[in-house]
């Protein structure tokens, strides 16, 4: 969400909410802002995987960062 070439800001929402949480949306276009947001596993669109941990949470985030640039 927001403009392309915006700053990108990466928000990873937790407790239960997803992705989609979509709060200032309407701001992003004047603050020049991208917003990347991820679901963690189990919530949202992402796939349940329960042997996972929160640092193979971070490790993805880490690898999202890398592949976004």
């Amino acid at each position: 969400m927001g403009p392309e070439d915006g700053t990108p800001v990466l928000l990873c929402p937790g407790a239960a909410t997803s992705r989609s949480l979509g709060f200032g949306i309407a701001d992003l276009d004047e603050l020049g802002v991208r917003l990347v947001s991820v679901d963690r596993l189990g919530l949202g669109a992402s796939t349940a995987s329960p042997a996972r941990t929160l640092s193979d949470f971070g490790a993805d985030i880490a690898e999202l960062a890398d592949r976004r640039g």
